[in-house]
């Protein structure tokens, strides 16, 4: 790496660390660019070459997350035996990254400008896609009616995250191990409890 894509690494690395902790701190909401740009050695005119906005900033936030999740989440999905372990291994490692520092304040701080920019994220599709590959191959949910695999995948997605988000707000301690089995039970009784062989679902 040259000198200046290494300065270019190291400014948007260091917009973002500050970015995080005043949004931390602060909230989204208190924070100015200003406020960012002072907290930084940066220049103003530097910083805007690289966000030009708070919105963008979120974006490269959660960008950096859903890199973590794909390179560490779901990868063991694939070898489960039983719908339990198929859920439980597509959400652990997803809550795990959530559920550390300092991501687990920043989204009790922000839970508003999180849940805009991850469901905004383009990658966040190519998730569902591949959680919804996955349940349509795996012989753990042949028989499905065929608009029940995204539905699915949404339900997981959006009740997981969003326990986790109260859970914080409330002051609740609930671990990401703790969200998972309960995610986990929940959709595993509801699934199993469903002949879809036999029932005609339109």
């Amino acid at each position: 790496m040259g000198k200046r894509a290494a300065n270019k690494v190291r400014n948007e690395q260091e917009i973002l660390e500050t970015a995080i902790q005043l949004f931390i701190k602060n909230g989204d909401e208190e924070t100015t660019i200003g406020d960012i740009v002072a907290a930084t050695s940066l220049a103003r005119g530097t910083f805007y070459n690289y966000f030009k906005s708070k919105k963008e900033i979120w974006d490269k936030i959660i960008a950096d997350l859903m890199q973590d999740l794909h390179k560490n989440a779901f990868k063991e999905r694939s070898q489960s035996t039983t719908v339990r372990e198929f859920i439980y291994e597509s959400f652990f490692a997803a809550l795990t990254i959530f559920d550390t520092t300092p991501n687990r304040e920043l989204i009790a701080k922000n839970p508003a400008s999180f849940r805009d920019a991850f469901f905004r994220n383009q990658e966040l599709d190519v998730i569902i896609s591949i959680f919804e590959r996955d349940m349509r191959s795996s012989n753990l949910f042949k028989g499905m009616p065929d608009y029940f695999y995204k539905m699915t995948v949404y339900s997981m997605l959006g009740a997981s995250l969003e326990i986790l988000i109260q859970s914080y707000l409330r002051g609740d301690g609930y671990t990401a191990k703790q969200i998972t089995e309960y995610i986990t039970l929940i959709f595993e009784k509801s699934l199993l409890a469903v002949d879809f062989k036999h029932n005609e679902l339109n």
